[in-house]
């Protein structure tokens, strides 16, 4: 929390906003999600593919993808835990109806597999 507060919130009093691109959910050696994108595929689904990197150096095929998706205008966010493997490279996620059509942030982390399993 310590390093989003420093390294993501801009403010000028009165006015806070949040660089998205500098949030950190997770830290480690673990190889990153490569070319993350997002696409509204239906509605109420929203489609994200990325590489499937898993036989890069410090990944593995079935690290498991956790997605946090934020609605700057209501302030809520949604997490989705453990949603499929890297090897994957796509998973559709399902909204609530309130957001259907809405701009959300999508933040997202690939954890180990031990220590999914722990």
């Amino acid at each position: 929390m310590s390093y989003n507060l420093t390294n993501a919130l801009t403010c000028d009093y009165p006015d806070v906003s949040i660089d998205y691109s500098r949030i950190m959910l997770s830290r480690g050696s673990l190889a990153k999600v490569q070319n993350l994108s997002a696409t509204l595929s239906a509605p109420d689904t929203l489609t994200l593919i990325w590489n499937n990197n898993g036989s890069d150096q410090n990944s593995q095929a079935d690290n498991k993808l956790m997605v946090s998706l934020f609605d700057g205008e209501t302030r809520a966010a949604i997490g989705y835990h453990a949603v499929a493997d890297r090897s994957a490279a796509t998973v559709d996620l399902l909204l609530p109806t309130d957001w259907a059509g809405k701009a959300v942030q999508v933040l997202a982390f690939l954890l180990h597999r031990v220590r999914w399993a722990q």
